[in-house]
């Protein structure tokens, strides 16, 4: 059956090299048609769909681990397991995001700051990596990952109550650590205009 050339460029680019629009799948070699001349087959745009969704759950899974965690090692161990478990089978979004989130919260509870985690967060994931870690997963969990209320009680291993107290703890947390750096730099900014 014929596939399909479309993109960018069309039908600029693949008719300078003479090709048209519709071409034998058997005809179609792979570097003649790509994304640098503007065109390319249905079939490759599917395979870099999912290379991108791929890499996006990497970086979310990541994230999410390291904020469970608190801590880079535990993190990308987290991540490499889960990584590890999809491998055989296609990785679907919520595969690799659930079972790194799995090996996360069997880690032990870190309350400690990792230095290095927390400089490569921006300021609003830095609050949340500097919260108590039983409301940190919680509230990571709950909010960020939008995980069901009764999963993330079974991920914790704790009950659905004690999960929506730690969750409106660590939100009440965030809110008081937000307004105390607002008032922190409206007064180091008020400081800086009363020096000569």
């Amino acid at each position: 059956m014929p596939t399909q050339l479309h993109g960018p460029g069309l039908p600029g680019s693949c008719a300078r090299r003479g090709a048209s629009p519709v071409r034998a799948e058997s005809e179609i070699r792979g570097p003649s048609c790509d994304l640098r001349s503007g065109c390319w087959i249905a079939a490759g745009e599917t395979q870099m769909t999912a290379a991108l969704d791929f890499e996006q759950d990497l970086s979310r899974g990541f994230f999410t681990t390291l904020l469970l965690t608190g801590n880079l090692a535990d993190a990308e161990a987290a991540l490499g397991d889960a990584i590890d478990a999809v491998q055989p089978e296609p990785a679907s979004n919520d595969s690799l995001l659930r079972r790194a989130v799995e090996a996360a919260v069997k880690l032990p509870l870190v309350s400690t700051r990792d230095d290095l985690a927390n400089s490569r967060l921006p300021p609003e994931l830095k609050r949340v990596l500097s919260l108590p870690a039983a409301m940190r997963r919680c509230f990571v969990l709950r909010i960020l990952a939008a995980t069901p209320r009764d999963e993330c009680a079974e991920l914790l291993q704790i009950g659905t109550d004690h999960v929506d107290e730690l969750t409106c703890l660590a939100a009440r947390e965030l809110s008081r650590i937000a307004a105390s750096e607002s008032r922190a730099m409206d007064f180091s900014g008020l400081e800086a205009k009363v020096k000569p």
